[in-house]
């Protein structure tokens, strides 16, 4: 078979098996690195533009659900600086998480970074539990949520996919859990 012909062929094939799966996809956007962007159909959020370093940014409002974790990372080049870095990391229940838009070759995000992870401490982890976190009588805060938030970006950063928010108020918590566990450290 002549090159041409191979290659139109192994098209047709990923085609149709991507046929099954474009029911779920509303629209894809390909970045200038040559990445493509899944934007699921009913997503929260449209796209924008592609920013720098292979940033995808969205534009919408939106109602997040899932649990939290705020506590003293888990990073070892940190604590040879004798530094110790608190880290907020969000799990958004897995029905939204399949809507939100997200690199193709990667699954949906898992985990959401905060731009803004003051404002989303001062109004979601009440006083005590903090103080207790700054105490040492616990390593790290955890809890469900319902917030609102904007800005939903996606990107690429040493080879993995990342996507943030930016928190814009809480809508609903539950109770929080005070842990002795340490926050995993995200990037490279």
């Amino acid at each position: 078979m002549r090159p041409a012909r191979k290659r139109l062929a192994a098209g047709a094939a990923a085609l149709f098996i991507l046929s099954g799966a474009s029911a779920a996809i509303g629209e894809t956007r390909i970045s200038s690195g040559h990445n493509v962007m899944v934007i699921p159909r009913g997503s929260p959020v449209r796209f924008a533009f592609f920013g720098r370093d292979e940033v995808a940014k969205f534009k919408g409002h939106f109602e997040l659900t899932g649990t939290y974790r705020y506590g003293y990372a888990h990073d070892p080049a940190a604590r040879r600086a004798r530094r110790e870095t608190l880290a907020l990391s969000f799990v958004p229940d897995l029905p939204l998480a399949e809507e939100l838009p997200y690199w193709q070759g990667f699954s949906p995000p898992a985990t959401l970074s905060f731009s803004n992870v003051r404002a989303f401490v001062s109004r979601v982890v009440p006083p005590d539990a903090l103080a207790k976190l700054k105490q040492k009588k616990a390593l790290s805060i955890g809890g469900r949520a319902a917030i609102q938030v904007d800005d939903y970006k996606a990107g690429i950063e040493c080879g993995d996919a990342h996507y943030s928010v930016r928190f814009v108020s809480l809508a609903r918590q539950r109770p929080v859990r005070l842990t002795r566990n340490v926050v995993p450290a995200y990037g490279c």
